[in-house]
């Protein structure tokens, strides 16, 4: 549910956690032209700290989204805006996706080893 991710982009300040985006500068084409574009992206040492079975269990049991039975991956329908208003006020009451990012940038003790290979 990618959605989950439009309220963390919507609130930047409130999920507090140093280093939430990296600065990257990209080429964007747009038919012959060229143009160089600065982006924030979500650092990548954050994806090893996602915590995603609260969020699942809380969106079920309130009905904001259903799981499909009968697929062979886990799928659910949620109405977006829902889940971007939930979202967004857990953020505010200092709750996140990432609980232990916060945690792992005080310690300092960055992003898994293997995970800087790339």
């Amino acid at each position: 549910m990618t959605i989950l991710h439009v309220a963390e982009d919507e609130l930047p300040p409130n999920h507090q956690i140093p280093g939430f985006y990296d600065s990257v500068s990209v080429t964007v084409k747009s038919g012959e032209n060229l143009r160089v574009v600065d982006a924030e992206v979500r650092a990548p040492w954050l994806w090893w700290y996602l915590h995603l079975t609260r969020w699942n269990q809380e969106m079920l049991r309130n009905k904001l989204a259903i799981q499909i039975a009968g697929t062979p991956t886990s799928c659910y329908v949620a109405e977006a805006r829902k889940i971007v208003d939930w979202m967004r006020s857990d953020f505010q009451q200092k709750k996140g996706l990432y609980p232990l990012a916060k945690l792992n940038r005080w310690l300092r003790l960055g992003e898994p080893a293997f995970a800087k290979a790339e």
